[in-house]
């Protein structure tokens, strides 16, 4: 009778632990989904702010005719409207205790924990690997495509760059060929003359002293004269580094902060992931 008697003391001792942990598990998933669900809002916030700004791989993308620079981005808005959405499953399975919800929440979490960690490694490899792509598409863009009929948003796009950041062709110092000197010697809008005798565009001057600064009259500094330049007056108005360096630090930083942020929402994704599962093989 003693015997059977601790025997079911120690079969309730047992559930009792079973039923307490269980409840931690619990208790810690809601953090990590809570945790989880600030981290999609940051992602989304990130995603968009990345995508929208006027640096950033947008504008690179309108520069160039090409919308390959802007896939970071939309992979990262993707993730975070899909975070939020499983977020909320997963909050409502927990509470209801509903094994199909948790269920559909493990599936969804499995499938957006590898889009985020896929945005996270691309957004590190774009800042390794894009220099060279994005200085040749930027080369690219200008020599074939700026001022010519039907690049009206591309052209516009230079032009809003040029302006804003006070620079003038690809990429490149003042003696570089590729900076200023790029529309002179390379693009098609000089070579075609549809520049109407322009060597540069205005968006590539202060706005002072313009006729001068397009090259329309003979001088002995640039763009009439170089590269290579021997010196400019220092009241010049011509924009003679290429924008490639003047953006450089936007796409370096967008790489950094996107890369960052998806691959620390992943991995608390990956942790939570082995809580629910944890706590529906408890349900069956």
């Amino acid at each position: 009778m003693w015997s059977q008697t601790l025997d079911e003391m120690s079969i309730m001792n047992e559930k009792r632990s079973s039923f307490t942990c269980m409840r931690l598990i619990r208790i810690c998933l809601l953090i990590f989904l809570l945790a989880i669900l600030v981290g999609a809002l940051a992602i989304l916030g990130i995603g968009i702010w990345t995508h929208e700004t006027e640096y950033g791989g947008k504008q690179i993308s309108a520069m160039v005719g090409v919308h390959l620079f802007q896939v970071d981005s939309v992979m990262m808005i993707a993730a975070g409207s899909a975070t939020l959405i499983i977020t909320a499953i997963g909050i409502a399975a927990v509470l209801s205790r509903n094994e199909c919800l948790l269920e559909l929440h493990i599936g969804i979490l499995a499938f957006v924990s590898v889009i985020l960690f896929a945005a996270g490694i691309l957004g590190y490899v774009l800042i390794a690997s894009m220099e060279k792509t994005v200085k040749e598409a930027l080369e690219k863009s200008v020599a074939e495509k700026y001022g010519l009929d039907g690049n009206n948003l591309i052209t516009e796009a230079w032009d809003s760059v040029q302006i804003k950041l006070e620079c003038c062709g690809a990429y490149g110092e003042m003696n570089s060929t590729t900076s200023w000197a790029l529309y002179k010697l390379k693009s098609s809008w000089v070579n075609k003359n549809v520049s109407n005798g322009s060597l540069v565009p205005a968006s590539c001057c202060k706005g002072t002293n313009l006729t001068l600064c397009l090259g329309k009259i003979p001088t002995d500094s640039p763009p009439y004269k170089g590269p290579p330049v021997a010196q400019i007056p220092i009241d010049y108005t011509l924009f003679t580094m290429g924008c490639y360096n003047k953006l450089e630090h936007f796409i370096n930083q967008n790489g950094i902060v996107v890369g960052t942020s998806a691959i620390v929402v992943g991995t608390l994704m990956i942790v939570e992931m082995v809580l629910s599962i944890c706590v529906y093989r408890s349900a069956r």
